[in-house]
C-alpha cells in the first residue's frame, strides 16, 4: 500500500459501498485501509505501524455505530480525523437514536468528487497534504 498521499481507514458494513469508497480514494492517491466492521477496524488500525490520518466511517453499523468507532480511534490514536458518511439524514439518525453528528458528513450515496473534497477539507483542518 506504499503511497506518497495520506493513508485513509474506510468502514463501512456494506461491501459494496465499501469496495466503491475506498476504490475512489485510491484513486485520488490515498493509502487505504478497508473494514467491514468497527472490530474489524480496531484490528486492523492496532496492527498497522504507519500513521493513519483520517477515518471514513459509517454512522450506521450492526455492531458498533460510526460515532462510538470514531471515540475509541480517537482515544487509541489521538489527530485522526473522522469524516462520517451515511445514507440517513440527520434528522432520520436522530431518530435512530444517532445524535451529535458533526459537520464533517457525507450523505450517500456520494461521487467520487464529493467524497475526495469532503476528504481533502477535513485533511487540510489538520494540516495534511489532500487526498
Amino acid at each position: 500500500m506504499p503511497t506518497d498521499g495520506p493513508t485513509i481507514l474506510v468502514v463501512d458494513d456494506e461491501r459494496h459501498v465499501l469496495t466503491v469508497a475506498a476504490e475512489m480514494l485510491r484513486r485520488a492517491g490515498s493509502g487505504v485501509l478497508s473494514a467491514i466492521s468497527a472490530r474489524e477496524a480496531l484490528t486492523l488500525c492496532r496492527a498497522f505501524t504507519e500513521p493513519i490520518h483520517l477515518a471514513l466511517l459509517d454512522v450506521v453499523m450492526p455492531d458498533m455505530n460510526g460515532l462510538e468507532l470514531s471515540e475509541c480511534l480517537q482515544a487509541e490514536f489521538p489527530g485522526i480525523r473522522v469524516v462520517y458518511m451515511s445514507e440517513y439524514s440527520c434528522p432520520e439518525m436522530a431518530r435512530l437514536g444517532i445524535t451529535g453528528v458533526p459537520a464533517d458528513f457525507l450523505q450517500k450515496p456520494f461521487t467520487s468528487s464529493k467524497l475526495v473534497g469532503k476528504v481533502n477539507a477535513a485533511l487540510r483542518k489538520s494540516g495534511l497534504a489532500s487526498a
